[in-house]
């Protein structure tokens, strides 16, 4: 019995996946510079042929986010125009421009979030306690689409949280940072969705 250990890693749209053919990443990067290339002579059919390619990569990154159908496709597009905006800036990371344009949209539906909420609901941390809980080590053999279900039934705090921390690999320090929250408070949340996602495991492993 242990903390939920979850080995994933973040696939070509956005999703996650175990253990990714090297060769298969490799593919996808060469590809995906080869699309920005082309996307910095500014035309419009290089900017459709770089919106369509990318367009699911980002659409699944806001929707970890944002929650609402109508603020998906604005956050999605205001992403763009930030990534269109800073194009030429972009500086080669070795993993080709897929995690640059993650922070860029993450940044974007956070800020939408931000707005849409009050900041009292937003950081609501009434009985905050820095617990830690335990879960099933069994919980890491559930699919990522079993583990997104419980997570969506999370509060947006908590969910928003786990996504960083779990999904998008961002630290607690710099967490706090993009949600104005201290780090102790971030490491609450992700102990309080462990909890949770806890709670709604043994739940389901029961009813099968």
């Amino acid at each position: 019995m242990g903390d939920i250990s979850i080995d994933l890693a973040v696939s070509e749209e956005g999703s996650v996946f175990l253990h990714r053919p090297i060769d298969s990443m490799k593919e996808q990067n060469v590809k995906d510079r080869a699309i920005l290339t082309n996307c910095l002579d500014g035309t419009e059919k290089t900017k459709k042929e770089f919106y369509e390619h990318f367009y699911q990569f980002i659409y699944k990154t806001v929707r970890r986010y944002v929650y609402d159908v109508y603020h998906v496709e604005e956050t999605i597009h205001d992403s763009f125009i930030k990534i269109f905006k800073h194009l030429k800036k972009f500086k080669e990371e070795g993993t080709g421009p897929r995690p640059w344009m993650r922070r860029i949209a993450i940044n974007t539906a956070l800020d939408r979030l931000r707005k849409a909420k009050r900041r009292e609901e937003f950081l609501d941390i009434s009985g905050a306690d820095d617990h830690h809980s335990t879960a099933p080590e069994s919980i890491s053999n559930l699919t990522y689409s079993e583990i997104l279900k419980m997570v969506e039934s999370l509060p947006v705090l908590h969910k928003t949280t786990f996504y960083l921390y779990e999904i998008d690999g961002y630290s607690h320090k710099e967490i706090s940072a993009m949600l104005g929250i201290s780090e102790a408070v971030s490491r609450t949340y992700l102990s309080r969705s462990k909890s949770k996602l806890k709670e709604l495991f043994i739940i389901n492993d029961l009813k099968e």
